[in-house]
């Protein structure tokens, strides 16, 4: 579990170059028109291929600084050392190909990761267009390719994170972290971007004299996130003004009735057949309109042992814990019928890891925002797994 705060550090660089892989971009018109919602939370769109590995992670973050502000913060890496917790070293070197380079070391509790990254910077239109800059490690084993963008709205910035991170060629104890639950690949790969996203966003705010900027326009319309949906499931991370995790929201939609997918959350002693981690799921009361279960729920290194009540309704599903490991969490599936064979899924998650587990606690403790990607990464294994049932291929 420990390199799971750390997947986007993956190693020393190689002499030979990985792939750069192919980011697909969105319309930059509807991504500035999301800044009122960014204000609230971050968005990720999370996309896969079709044989459901990653494709891509696409962050979406509102900084309240100017969008230059924002591009120095990101183009000086030599001194991410002075405002990334636990960097204990950043270099920056010019290359001979006009690229530079950055060798850092991130240090944890418990152990020390170093990468060297290659950043490539695009010619901006001034300072309130600066251009977009690409990143990517140069090691061959790993296939890890980033590129920020900066869209200038009324009041700040809307900073744009499209990002590839292998975490399928990490160490062993990610490889069987992705082995035991697949779609946590994309959960791993979303939480290495936040760390280094969080951190950008708080140095240029930090960077930016209060009242320097002029209120956000609030009255943009919103696209939605139907332009998002068309291509993945779109996570919705919602924080406390101290930075640490409120909520995780995951949409997604599924091409099943509701009554399927009520039916498949609905009956929790059978998820240890088709929900990976899900060691054991016992019923053991029925009363009040609340079906009460205990499950356990096993990583690598980590296993949460809880007790829930679970309400059934026609278009949600709502559960609480009671007891055990992850006492006082709560989650609850939203379902809105978009045709009798689509059905958009909002599932909603309120939980502290870090009350969990002495790992989790001593991670999330040096970097809050490592919260926020597992949250999703765990909230993707029951989504994915609830699909595959009440489409019917799982």
């Amino acid at each position: 579990m420990r390199a799971v705060a750390v997947v986007w550090l993956l190693g020393l660089g190689a002499q030979a170059f990985a792939r750069v892989m192919p980011l697909e971009r969105l319309p930059d018109d509807k991504l500035a028109a999301l800044a009122p919602l960014l204000q609230r939370g971050e968005l990720a769109l999370i996309e896969s291929n079709k044989d459901g590995t990653l494709k891509q992670v696409t962050l979406l973050l509102f900084v309240a600084a100017a969008p230059a502000t924002v591009h120095d913060v990101l183009a000086h890496a030599g001194d991410y050392k002075k405002f990334i917790p636990n960097v204990s070293k950043s270099t920056w070197e010019a290359r001979p190909d006009g690229t530079f380079s950055s060798a850092w070391q991130l240090d944890l509790p418990v152990s020390s990761f170093d990468q060297i990254n290659l950043y490539a910077f695009e010619p901006g239109q001034g300072p309130e267009k600066p251009g977009a800059i690409n990143v990517r490690c140069p090691d061959e084993r790993d296939d890890a390719t980033y590129r920020w963008e900066m869209k200038p709205v009324v009041g700040g910035t809307v900073l744009v994170q499209y990002g590839y991170t292998d975490v399928k060629h990490s160490n062993a104890l990610v490889r069987s972290f992705v082995k035991k639950m697949p779609v946590t690949e994309h959960g791993l790969a979303l939480a290495a971007q936040m760390l280094m996203a969080m951190n950008m966003k708080r140095e240029a705010e930090r960077r930016t004299p209060a009242g320097s900027l002029p209120p956000l326009d609030k009255t943009v319309k919103s696209p939605g996130f139907g332009f998002l949906l068309d291509r993945g499931q779109v996570a919705v991370m919602r924080s406390f003004p101290d930075g640490t995790l409120s909520e995780v929201s995951v949409l997604d939609r599924v091409y099943a009735p509701v009554a399927k997918i009520v039916d498949a959350l609905a009956h929790p002693a059978a998820w240890s057949s088709f929900i990976p981690g899900v060691g054991s799921s016992e019923e053991s009361a029925h009363a009040g309109g609340l079906i009460t279960y205990h499950t356990d729920f096993s990583i690598p290194l980590v296993t949460w042992s809880s007790t829930y009540d679970l309400r059934v309704g026609d278009h949600s599903v709502e559960g609480f814990a009671t007891s055990g490991d992850l006492h006082g969490a709560h989650f609850q599936w939203d379902l809105t019928a978009r045709s009798p064979t689509e059905t958009l899924v909002v599932y909603r998650v309120n939980q502290r890891l870090q009350q969990s587990s002495t790992v989790f606690r001593k991670l999330i403790q040096y970097e809050p925002s490592l919260e926020h990607g597992l949250n999703v990464a765990f909230s993707l294994v029951y989504l994915r797994a609830i699909r595959g049932r009440a489409e019917g291929w799982r």
